[in-house]
């Protein structure tokens, strides 16, 4: 996300994503998720071990 004003611009954006620290959690039955059985309409749980972190960013625009 940017936000400009001025000659300013601040950018935020999550640093990381599923590559740092998401993991793909198992069925509500305790079943691990396999490409097989997975279909456009199936719910995939997703969790986190660590916090997101964001980057932040000012800049000139000129």
């Amino acid at each position: 996300m940017s936000i400009t004003c001025g000659n300013k611009k601040l950018s935020i954006y999550p640093d990381g994503g599923f590559i740092n620290e998401w993991n793909i959690a198992r069925q509500p039955n305790g079943e691990r998720f396999e490409v097989e059985t997975i279909t456009y309409d199936t719910k995939i749980y997703l969790y986190r071990n660590k916090d997101i972190k964001f980057d932040v960013a000012i800049e000139d625009t000129k």
